[in-house]
């Protein structure tokens, strides 16, 4: 429900659970995101939400030692993984991505750069 999404923010603002709930209803009106009601012990109802099949990309998150082994996959996508590794450690784990990707796979690194 929006309230227990706004539980979970670091805000202040009173509303913050009404102005996510209208949000979310707008999501809901353009099917990003499912709307139900859920009955509660009180007689009352509240709305709770959940991701719609757009927001499904066909991403399968799989976790692992890439270190030791990455298993097949079309693309590859790492964060903030390498910045803190020895230049062998990198090394290893693209080569253990290039034996899991097929001819036109790709690796995608996302990593920050300190000027």
């Amino acid at each position: 429900s929006a309230a227990e999404i706004a539980a979970q923010l670091d805000t202040a603002n009173p509303d913050a659970a009404t102005v996510l709930d209208r949000m979310l209803r707008l999501l809901a009106a353009f099917s990003v995101v499912t709307s139900s009601l859920r009955s509660l012990p009180d007689g009352g109802s509240e709305r709770v939400y959940g991701l719609a099949p757009v927001c499904k990309s066909g991403v399968e998150h799989i976790g692992g030692d890439m270190y030791a082994s990455v298993p097949p996959a079309d693309a590859i996508f790492m964060k903030f993984t390498m910045h803190t590794a020895s230049d062998e450690d990198c090394l290893r784990v693209l080569k253990n991505c290039h034996a899991a990707l097929p001819d036109n796979g790709k690796v995608v690194g996302c990593e920050y750069l300190v000027p």
